[in-house]
């Protein structure tokens, strides 16, 4: 099965649509507003800010009151439930919290994950603000840096990170563990 990490940009919760259509969808890592949002079981909350958990707590509670899910970040915080550094070897700066979802969900031995909503693309926007995302140039060089650990087991469904990584293609998709 595909793991789905699902981010914050515009569009990304009808990537993880697609996605399904293509692949059975086992797991999803969801960061920020995409995963306070998601009308699903998550895996994973995973975040770089912490300090706005309690307001994304809260509105994941309306979405999901199980709210079974681990809530992940870089540093300690009371509703988070576990702490992951957020960075690979020769990393010195964030890639974005959809990188740190990345690093999460192979942390948990997925085989196959799939970005949705992660193009690293400042013309698209986050879903819930319509203003470019001009900072996305200051996170780009940790992906190049975590590419050697990241390369055999992620695609993407849109945008730079579609364009370093490819998009799934019906191989990796239904590849089988282990190769």
């Amino acid at each position: 099965m595909i793991a789905a990490v699902l981010g914050s940009a515009a569009g990304g919760m009808a990537e993880l649509e697609t996605l399904r259509t293509l692949a059975p969808v086992g797991a999803v890592y969801a960061v920020n507003d995409a995963a306070a949002e998601y009308p699903g079981p998550l895996n994973a909350f995973v975040t770089l800010h912490p300090e706005k958990l309690p307001d994304w707590h809260a509105r994941r509670f309306h979405v999901d009151s199980s709210h079974k899910c681990e809530y992940i970040a870089h540093c300690e915080h009371p509703l988070v439930t576990r702490v992951v550094d957020y960075r690979w070897p020769g990393m010195n700066a964030s890639g974005s919290s959809g990188l740190f979802a990345v690093k999460v969900a192979l942390e948990k031995s997925e085989q196959r994950i799939v970005l949705c909503g992660v193009p690293m693309d400042a013309m698209r926007a986050h879903y819930n603000n319509t203003l470019p995302w001009f900072e996305v140039d200051s996170f780009w060089a940790a992906w190049t840096i975590a590419l050697p650990y990241i390369k055999d087991r992620v695609r993407s469904m849109s945008g730079q990170t579609a364009m370093l990584l490819g998009m799934p293609t019906r191989e990796f998709l239904t590849q089988t563990a282990g190769r």
